[in-house]
Formats: C-alpha cells, sequence, structure tokens
C-alpha cells in the first residue's frame, strides 16, 4: 500500500538522518553493489544501517546501527579496528536471524591499499565472525568482487574475486599488477574455504581501474 511505501521510505531516511546527527558516513547510493543495500529493513522489521565514524589520530571504524522504524536507537556496534586504520562504511546483506553480514574496505594504516572484511552481526548486535583477507601485495592476497557474493539460505556465502600474484612496473610509470581468479566459500560461522579448481592466467590491471 502507499502508507506503507511512504512509513519505509521515512523510516529509512530516520536512520540515514541518525548517521548524520552521529557524524557518520555511509555509502552513497552510486558506491553500493546491486545485490547490497546500506541501509533496508532487518527480518524483525527494524532498520538497519552502517556508516563510517572519525574518531581520531586520523582513524576511523564502521558503526553499524539497528533503529525502530520510527528512529529509536535499540543497538549500535562497533566494527574493531586499530588506531590509525580506517574503515569503509559498508554495506550489507540482511539475514534470517535479524542481523546483517557487512561488507568493508579495512586499511590497518593510512596509504595501505586495504583489504576486503565480511562482519557477520546477529539479531542483537553481537559480532559472530569478523573476517579479514591477507593484505595486498602479501602472497595469496585475495580481493572480493562484492557484487558477485551470494548469501546461501544457510547463512555461508559464495565469494569470488582476484588474487595477487605479483607486481612489477610499466615503462608508462604506472604500477599494474598480476591477479589470478579465486572462488570460495565462508561458513555461517566465518570459516574461509579456497574453493578454485583451475588455474587460469594471471590477469593484468592497473591499481586505480575497476576490474570489469
Amino acid at each position: 500500500p502507499p502508507s506503507r511505501a511512504r512509513e519505509n521510505a521515512e523510516s529509512i531516511a530516520t536512520a540515514k538522518q541518525y548517521m548524520k546527527n552521529s557524524r557518520a558516513e555511509f555509502a552513497k547510493d552510486k558506491h553500493i553493489p546491486n545485490n547490497h543495500e546500506a541501509v533496508d529493513f532487518a527480518t524483525d522489521g527494524n532498520v538497519l544501517i552502517s556508516g563510517e565514524r572519525y574518531l581520531s589520530d586520523r582513524t576511523t571504524a564502521t558503526y553499524v546501527a539497528k533503529l525502530s522504524p520510527g528512529g529509536k536507537v535499540i543497538w549500535e556496534t562497533k566494527i574493531p579496528g586499530a588506531k590509525g586504520a580506517t574503515s569503509s562504511p559498508g554495506y550489507h546483506f540482511t539475514t534470517k536471524e535479524g542481523g546483517c553480514i557487512v561488507f568493508t574496505r579495512y586499511y590497518h594504516e593510512w596509504g595501505s591499499f586495504g583489504c576486503s572484511r565480511i562482519t557477520h552481526l546477529d539479531g542483537s548486535g553481537k559480532i559472530v565472525y569478523d573476517y579479514k583477507f591477507i593484505r595486498e601485495p602479501n602472497p595469496e592476497h585475495k580481493d572480493v568482487d562484492w557484487e558477485q557474493a551470494v548469501l546461501l539460505p544457510d547463512g555461508s556465502l559464495k565469494l569470488q574475486g582476484l588474487s595477487f600474484v605479483e607486481r612489477k612496473q610499466f615503462g608508462q610509470g604506472d604500477w599494474r599488477n598480476l591477479y589470478r581468479p579465486w572462488k570460495g566459500t565462508m561458513s555461517p560461522t566465518g570459516e574461509f574455504t579456497d574453493t578454485t579448481t583451475d588455474q587460469l592466467p594471471p590477469q593484468e590491471k592497473s591499481y586505480w581501474e575497476k576490474t570489469r
């Protein structure tokens, strides 16, 4: 019904305003993969939203909040981070127990390449698992392609992306990396398994270009 759609829109707008008021930045629509949301309704009818908040000493952290449809804060959880680290605002899949699985980019220090990070929060805001992939340029570094992530009915994730192989510099003065495609699964408890079967030839891409 139109009235319900209007109420839902108002609830989402209220959640976004809460993040703004608390000095947190949430992911803008143009940066959110089609299979994720930055703010939407949990299975219990409340609203889930994440945002990046500045702390101090060049440090930021991702916060996830659950609010009632009317805007009352039910809980807010900080995703842990080290001093001097930064994190992206994040976006998520909602899960059947009223929580969410949040996807962020985590930088252990300013100027680092960062790593893909997946954090599962249950319906009460407790962290079930918090998995950080190995950072580039370390061997076996894995970048997750968030648009290809799939949440399965049992709470596990199908994942894929590119794995770092080696770095070399071209004559143009442009750093380029060699990557190899990978596939894997994340269990409901946060155990990652690489399921890559075909070792395809490494692909070349610029760090500053999208892979697609």
